[in-house]
């Protein structure tokens, strides 16, 4: 009887993961953009642009707001990791999808660290170190990184 209670609970979480990592998928599949109608329509109705710009009006002396545009880069929502910086080195790297478990990862752990690291201190920790960034994310697919994403300048 246990056994076939943790058959049950093995495949209704392999179910339930298989399902949110599809949610994870279109939803990333969402924002991408194909036109700069579709863009500009999409700052003009969101709520959370409106919310930002509301708050640097008021705070216009200390907020700072800034636009990226870059082009798509397609990207497994396995294989996005965010990087933490401090002293202008790598302490720690996560995967940016928790919610989800990813069984390649597992096999992978210790080449996505040598190529992560490999890519930050050969690419990324010289255009960091003027920032005194807090983290940076990174594609590990083919280590072609887009990189400074989430980036504050200190005084």
């Amino acid at each position: 009887m246990m056994d076939s209670i943790r058959s049950t609970q093995t495949i209704w979480d392999i179910d339930t993961n298989n399902r949110i990592i599809a949610l994870m998928q279109a939803g990333l599949e969402m924002l991408r953009y194909r036109s700069a109608t579709d863009v500009l329509d999409s700052m003009l109705r969101s709520e959370r642009v409106m919310q930002d710009m509301r708050l640097a009006l008021c705070h216009n002396d200390r907020f700072l707001e800034h636009l990226a545009v870059r082009p798509w880069v397609n990207i497994d929502v396995d294989m996005e990791f965010r990087g933490f910086v401090c002293n202008n080195h790598l302490n720690a790297v996560s995967q940016y999808n928790h919610l989800a478990y990813f069984p390649r990862l597992v096999s992978m752990k210790h080449e996505l660290q040598h190529r992560i690291q490999q890519y930050f201190y050969s690419d990324i920790q010289e255009r960091l170190a003027p920032l005194y960034c807090d983290a940076f994310f990174c594609s590990a697919h083919m280590c072609t990184c887009d990189v400074v994403v989430k980036c504050q300048i200190l005084s």
